[in-house]
């Protein structure tokens, strides 16, 4: 399947979907999110897990369960570097730390857009969200 420049080919998704969700339907809630993403990045700002969560189930009736939110998240990023270079879900951060959660530097290690071994991870994330709102402002 071939969606906006980005491609669930080779990817599966059933594991998290449930039963009643479809590949189709997976595409559009994740281009949503990256549409959502690319909004807040204009803005200049960072999102929470559970609102980004709650826009995505706004809009596409797909809520993604909890456990599964950061995975939703990795295939978010892969179209947000497929289409703008750049990684938006580093804009999706926790309400408790104001950071993106522990998996978020494994994702951007195993992209090659940061290694922890040479950066910190608060530098990592700062870093990664100053490009995004520097690829998307006004």
């Amino acid at each position: 399947m071939k969606t906006r420049g980005w491609s669930l080919v080779g990817v599966v998704v059933t594991d998290y979907l449930g039963p009643k969700k479809t590949r189709k339907e997976w595409a559009v809630a994740v281009d949503t999110a990256y549409d959502l993403l690319r909004g807040v990045a204009r803005s200049g700002q960072t999102i929470t897990y559970s609102k980004a969560n709650q826009a995505v189930d706004a809009a596409t009736g797909m809520e993604v369960p909890r456990g599964q939110f950061a995975r939703f998240l990795e295939h978010v990023t892969l179209r947000s570097e497929a289409s703008d270079d750049v990684v938006l879900s580093s804009l999706v951060v926790s309400e408790d730390t104001g950071e993106p959660g522990a998996g978020f530097l494994d994702l951007v290690g195993r992209l090659r857009r940061a290694d922890p071994s040479v950066e910190s991870p608060a530098a990592i994330f700062r870093r990664l969200q100053k490009e995004c709102w520097a690829a998307f402002a006004p």
